[in-house]
């Protein structure tokens, strides 16, 4: 996901674009699979999912987590972070002494 670069100009850039990257993709790098409850883990499968009343709970739950994270990626991130500074920078600007400027 990222190449790391040496010398006085040296850094980490990333190696797909950040449209590319979702929040998924770079969680499950660093971390592993993401999982809400150990149930919803296919590689430790729960005795009790076949009666458990919250087992498909979790698997819903697990399910909209996911869709919520591949629906974000670098780059909507980086462009929401900018919307949010500038309308900070803008609130900041518009009170002064207490009064709002017209």
């Amino acid at each position: 996901m990222i190449a790391s670069h040496r010398g006085v100009t040296g850094g980490f850039s990333l190696l797909s674009r950040p449209d590319e990257l979702n929040i998924v993709d770079i969680i499950t790098a660093i971390e592993g699979p993401i999982w809400l409850n150990s149930c919803v883990d296919p590689q430790q499968p729960c005795a009790r999912q076949n009666w458990c009343g919250a087992h498909q709970l979790w698997m819903e739950a697990q399910a909209a987590m996911l869709k919520v994270l591949r629906g974000k990626t670098i780059a909507d991130l980086a462009k929401e972070s900018a919307e949010n500074l500038a309308a900070t920078a803008a609130d900041r600007c518009r009170l002064v002494g207490g009064t709002e400027w017209s």
